[in-house]
């Protein structure tokens, strides 16, 4: 056997390898760890938060991006993507914070309807961008967060 066809077998094997880890891989968990800061601009919002992002792997994950889209009170406001690499270690945690632009009208009557806690049920789903794989595994979580920042 040829050192050509032997590199192209070991390949084959490898690359089979870690399609089939990829495909046992759990989804990490993404949830809206804090709302750091709210900005009105005109008909935009911006909003300043910290995703925490748990991977409940046995293996440390390198994370590419994020793509995703986020409910408050049932009401869609932003879709965001996050292109900040991050390792997440092994059954650990990372803090990544986001900024996203948001309709402001949207987001006022969110928080028109917010009890005197100010926090607010959530949907955050999207995929996670895995290495430089572009294999992307889905998430979806909900929680609730303070919505007004102290």
């Amino acid at each position: 056997m040829g050192a050509l066809r032997r590199r192209a077998i070991l390949l084959t094997w490898g690359l089979a390898a870690a399609l089939g880890a990829a495909s046992a891989m759990e989804p990490p968990v993404v949830t809206i760890d804090s709302i750091d800061h709210v900005a009105m601009h005109g008909q935009q919002a911006r909003l300043e938060l910290t995703l925490l992002v748990h991977n409940p792997n046995h293996l440390d994950v390198p994370l590419h991006a994020l793509r995703f889209s986020c409910s408050f009170a049932g009401e869609q406001v932003a879709q965001g993507v996050d292109n900040t690499p991050v390792s997440l270690p092994a059954q650990g945690d990372a803090r990544v914070p986001v900024t996203l632009d948001v309709d402001a009208g949207k987001l006022l009557g969110v928080l028109a309807g917010l009890p005197p806690d100010g926090r607010v049920d959530y949907e955050i789903q999207g995929g996670a961008e895995i290495g430089l794989t572009m294999l992307r595994v889905p998430f979806d979580h909900r929680g609730s967060v303070r919505l007004r920042p102290r």
